[in-house]
């Protein structure tokens, strides 16, 4: 098991090394990707779909999905 140690020892090495820090998040700002780097006709048929759904959340979901 000399394999088993070595990684063992790589590991407590690495430990060793770890420096942790702390930042201060002031802004966050998201983006909304809605299947854009699909085709036009993959986009469509998402839409056909979602348009199909029982769910007001998936029919709302296809409203924002440019074509």
């Amino acid at each position: 098991m000399v394999a088993g140690r070595h990684f063992c020892a790589f590991l407590e090495d690495a430990a060793q090394a770890l420096i942790g820090f702390e930042i201060e998040i002031q802004d966050l700002t998201g983006k909304l990707f809605l299947s854009q780097k699909r085709t036009e006709a993959d986009r469509r048929s998402v839409i056909y779909h979602l348009e199909r759904e029982t769910s007001g959340t998936a029919r709302d979901l296809a409203a924002l999905i440019v074509p």
